[in-house]
């Protein structure tokens, strides 16, 4: 846990149980207060919400490729396709429903289904993350 000090700017960092901290009445939530081990829950919090930023950014990303210029996007789609397969797989991992989005999009189905399947992933990616959030709240 990292402990303010009004008389020290620094932190100091020491790793004690949860249950001896809770058995001393000693309750450390403020702000910048991280319990290691079994009650971190500011870690979470902003791991959560670095991932709705960074999935937000890459949808609204993916929408203004499509309404700016759409070979923004098959350009995208022909990069990824001639990485090494390795790469390639790191890339899918990384940025799943983006290339599924990617994969939508490059499909050959009508405009209508690919609009119906592409809401649907970026309907999925906000339950997935904000069900992430709720699990670690």
């Amino acid at each position: 846990m990292a402990v303010q000090l009004a008389s020290n700017p620094r932190p100091i960092v020491a790793v004690v149980p949860v249950e001896l901290c809770t058995s001393k009445g000693l309750s450390f939530s403020g702000p910048g207060t991280f319990l290691l081990g079994l009650a971190s829950v500011t870690v979470p919090r902003v791991l959560g919400t670095y991932a709705i930023v960074i999935f937000a950014m890459l949808w609204v990303g993916f929408a203004m490729a499509l309404v700016v210029n759409r070979e923004w996007l098959d350009l995208l789609w022909n990069w990824v396709q001639a990485l090494p397969s390795v790469a390639k797989i790191i890339v899918w991992v990384l940025f799943l429903p983006g290339m599924v989005g990617l994969w939508i999009w490059e499909s050959s189905w009508p405009d209508l289904v690919r609009l119906l399947a592409f809401a649907g992933i970026v309907g999925w990616t906000l339950l997935a993350v904000s069900s992430f959030l709720r699990a670690v709240r």
